[in-house]
């Protein structure tokens, strides 16, 4: 509890527990005396005034009533000012603001990196006010970005689903991203979100994770490309026709992990093919 004297602060102290509800009239005053005298210009709120919001309102004359509100929701707020002149009249006006953040963007993801081929490309948006629409950017091994498509948003969660045909250079580097306004057309754009083309008879010059199946390959599926790398399959599943799966020649210290392999030709020799010069570590893991 805080006392304030012709705006300023003269006392305070601490108080704790609830405020009991009465049907009594409201009493300014000790609780066996009353108040001798005229009290003008009484206000409650609902919440504690800031010592900004105290001054103004004595000082009305001089002062602009100001609060640094922080932490607000997205949403609609109203706010309401009252003046009195020397005469002793008071008005008031009650304005309204709208916090509106631009749309939040997550659970990104592809349904393929097969070079060549329609892979989707997912993005959840969502925005508290209302969703408006989106634009579809892509680098398709080219370099640089192009807006590809746009399409529209509604509610206040959506996605911004694109299926799109990428280059069919393999191990080339597909870069992604999406611009998003809201319905007031507050704009937002994602990450830039990356994958490398894969597909029959990709040189892996790098560590690699699968993130899909590769089948109907005639040849090689995979060569190992350099030294001291890991592929790791992730569970995905390997499908050729040819002589070799996964085919690691002269590379040397080389991590092969969670594939599943099946050579469905006559021909298929190897599920994957070591041929080193000079082997220190080569790992294949279930």
């Amino acid at each position: 509890m805080k006392l304030y004297v012709n705006g300023e602060l003269k006392d305070q102290t601490t108080r704790t527990g609830e405020i009991n509800s009465s049907i009594n009239p409201l009493q300014i005053s000790q609780f066996t005396s009353t108040h001798n005298g005229t009290i003008d210009e009484v206000r409650i709120y609902n919440r504690a005034l800031s010592p900004e919001e105290i001054n103004a309102s004595y000082n009305n004359g001089l002062h602009r009533l100001y609060h640094n509100f922080t932490d607000l929701y997205e949403g609609f707020y109203n706010y309401t000012a009252w003046a009195i002149d020397q005469g002793g009249n008071m008005n008031k006006t009650t304005r309204n603001v709208t916090i509106d953040l631009p749309p939040r963007y997550w659970d990104d993801s592809t349904n393929s990196t097969l070079a060549g081929m329609p892979v989707e490309f997912r993005l959840r948006w969502t925005d508290t006010i209302g969703l408006s629409g989106y634009v579809y950017s892509i680098d398709n091994c080219t370099g640089s970005f192009v807006n590809v498509t746009s399409g529209s948003l509604s509610g206040t969660e959506d996605w911004s689903n694109v299926t799109h045909v990428v280059n069919d250079t393999l191990g080339c580097t597909i870069r992604w991203k999406v611009y998003a306004n809201d319905t007031s057309d507050r704009w937002n754009t994602s990450d830039e979100y990356s994958f490398i083309t894969s597909g029959c008879g990709l040189y892996l010059n790098q560590d690699t994770n699968l993130i899909n199946d590769i089948t109907g390959c005639t040849g090689t599926i995979l060569y190992i490309n350099a030294s001291d790398v890991t592929l790791d399959c992730q569970n995905h599943y390997l499908q050729t026709s040819g002589n070799y799966s996964i085919n690691n020649t002269n590379h040397n210290n080389v991590t092969i992990k969670n594939c599943e392999i099946n050579g469905s030709g006559h021909d298929s020799s190897y599920g994957i093919y070591y041929s080193n010069l000079f082997q220190t570590k080569n790992v294949m893991r279930p």
